[in-house]
């Protein structure tokens, strides 16, 4: 089996890809922000003139925390580099996954990768816990989505079923 197709990466398919890496990077950070509200509260609930400074500089760590939780996505498509959003060729048969553009040129054997999931915008192809090759789905046909699923699935990297968010 063979899915060959041209896909492009624009800012609002960046975007998705960045969310969702961050929402799975940034688990402690949700837990470290609810322990600062906890803090704050628990600072001010005492009514000391100590707690209360202690509030205020607690209060100020937790502004800077969900600065840093808001805005890394912006900052983030404003460092892309003008050729991210390049059209790539992907290529994917029973040897491996091929990907072209015109900077840039890459062979994976299936061994590469540990596992695979499937988004509603991409598949994503894991080469360890963290690193990923995705290939966008808007430049798949219904058919060879299907294919491409299919492929992935008897190589032991997807699950067969719906998708995941």
């Amino acid at each position: 089996m063979r899915v060959e197709f041209t896909a492009r990466r624009d800012e609002q398919y960046w975007r998705q890809l960045m969310r969702d890496r961050l929402r799975s990077d940034s688990r402690w950070t949700v837990y470290l922000f609810w322990l600062l509200v906890v803090a704050v509260g628990l600072c001010f609930a005492t009514g000391s003139r100590g707690a209360v400074v202690a509030g205020v500089a607690v209060l100020l760590v937790l502004v800077l925390l969900v600065q840093s939780m808001l805005f890394p996505v912006r900052r983030a498509l404003r460092r892309l580099p003008s050729y991210a959003s390049d059209p790539r060729r992907i290529v994917c048969d029973a040897d491996g996954l091929t990907v072209e553009s015109d900077i840039f040129c890459g062979r994976y054997g299936w061994g590469a990768f540990t596992r695979a999931r499937q988004k509603p915008y991409a598949y994503l192809l894991f080469v360890g816990s963290q690193q990923y090759v995705d290939l966008p789905r808007a430049g798949l046909t219904g058919d060879q989505d299907e294919q491409l699923r299919e492929l992935l699935t008897e190589r032991g990297l997807l699950t067969y079923g719906p998708s995941t968010s």
